[in-house]
C-alpha cells in the first residue's frame, strides 16, 4: 500500500495514460486511487478480526458489526455527509471498515484481546518499524531518480521484496 500510494502518479500514467484521457481525468483517477489504497489496511484488518471470530465459532457477531457498518454507509450517503459522487462513496467505504473495524478491535478486546496482540513481540515491532522505514525511505529516493514509470514500478517492487525480508529477519516466528 505504501508502495502504491507513492507511486500512484507512475501506476495511474502507465495503466490509463492511453486514448481520451486528459491530465484533469488522469489526476481524478490518481485522488480515487490514493482513497481506495487508504481503504486497503482498514479491509484487511476487518477480514483478520472477522476470521479470528470465526475460528471462535462467532458468526453473528462480525455479521451484526458489518451489517452496522453497511447502515452506517447508507446512512451517510443518504444523509449527503460525502457529498454525492464516487469520491464520497470511497470514503464513506473508509469511514465504514474504519467503523467495523473499531467495533470488531472492541469486542474481541474485551473476549479475546490475546488473540490480536499476544504474539506481538519486540522483535515484530522492530522488524514492521525498520521495514516500513525502509519501504518509505528508498521509495522516496527512487522517485527522486525521476525514472520511467514502469522502471519505477519495477523497483519498487524489489523495494518492497526487500522491506518483507527485513520484516522475516526479525519476526520470530516467520
Amino acid at each position: 500500500t505504501i508502495t502504491l500510494i507513492m507511486h500512484r502518479y507512475a501506476y495511474v500514467n502507465i495503466v490509463f495514460n492511453h486514448g481520451n484521457m486528459n491530465s484533469v481525468d488522469l489526476h481524478k483517477i490518481q485522488e480515487l486511487l490514493l482513497i481506495g489504497l487508504i481503504s486497503l489496511p482498514l479491509q484487511g484488518l476487518s477480514m483478520y478480526f472477522t476470521s479470528i471470530f470465526f475460528s471462535q465459532k462467532n458468526t453473528i457477531k462480525p455479521f451484526l458489526i458489518n451489517g452496522l457498518a453497511l447502515i452506517l454507509f447508507l446512512l451517510c450517503y443518504k444523509l449527503n455527509i460525502f457529498e454525492n459522487g464516487l469520491e464520497s462513496i470511497m470514503w464513506g467505504m473508509v469511514m465504514s471498515y474504519g467503523f467495523s473495524c473499531i467495533l470488531q478491535m472492541f469486542f474481541l478486546q474485551k473476549n479475546h484481546m490475546k488473540l490480536v496482540v499476544g504474539n506481538i513481540t519486540m522483535n515484530f515491532i522492530i522488524g514492521v518499524t525498520l521495514s516500513v522505514s525502509t519501504l518509505y525511505i528508498m521509495n522516496l529516493a527512487l522517485i527522486e531518480l525521476n525514472l520511467h514509470h514502469v522502471t519505477s514500478l519495477l523497483i519498487s517492487i524489489i523495494i518492497g521484496i526487500l522491506a518483507s525480508i527485513v520484516l522475516i529477519i526479525f519476526d520470530d516466528q516467520a
